[in-house]
């Protein structure tokens, strides 16, 4: 039942990758936890034009491990060749870039905002922001925690290790 308009006609979706699709355009968030070389990247990028396209969110910004910027980027605009996406690559994100970077982030309907994750941190955002943030996450796993099998002690520990990460 998904359409995917603007998709290249190169790409041939799995059918895991579909329903990887559906479930984060029906709720928002999800983990992908697919082997490396399954399309999580494609997943991704699809489900935020699908996301996009039906109004549920208006400027998705990816953040991206360093050294994938480009790839990330490159691959974006192979499946979207429409795509009107924004790189924070070298030349727009050095010194007074940043601030032209953001305003025009800010001020323009972008299909896809592109980061490096060193450079997310720049950016900079309110404290009561991440405060938020932090609280929702907090949330989260704690309900995972008690929802967690008790004699799963992997799964537990996995969950107590990331509340301290967020706490911290």
């Amino acid at each position: 039942h998904l359409t995917l308009p603007g998709l290249s006609l190169r790409y041939k979706l799995y059918d895991h990758q579909l329903r990887a699709i559906w479930r984060i355009v029906q709720t928002g968030n999800t983990y992908l936890d697919h082997a490396v070389g399954a399309g999580k990247t494609l997943e991704m990028i699809v489900s935020s034009m699908e996301q996009k396209r039906l109004g549920l969110i208006s400027k998705p910004m990816f953040v991206v491990p360093n050294h994938m910027l480009e790839q990330f980027a490159n691959e974006f605009q192979e499946a979207y060749p429409a795509a009107r996406i924004l790189v924070a690559d070298k030349e727009n994100f050095i010194g007074d870039q940043r601030r032209r970077f953001v305003a025009k982030a800010a001020m323009n309907d972008w299909d896809a905002i592109i980061i490096k994750q060193s450079s997310f941190g720049l950016i900079g955002i309110k404290q009561e922001t991440a405060d938020s943030v932090s609280d929702d996450m907090l949330d989260e796993l704690q309900s995972a925690l008690d929802d967690a099998d008790k004699d799963d002690r992997t799964t537990r520990k996995k969950l107590e290790a990331q509340i301290e990460q967020v706490k911290q």
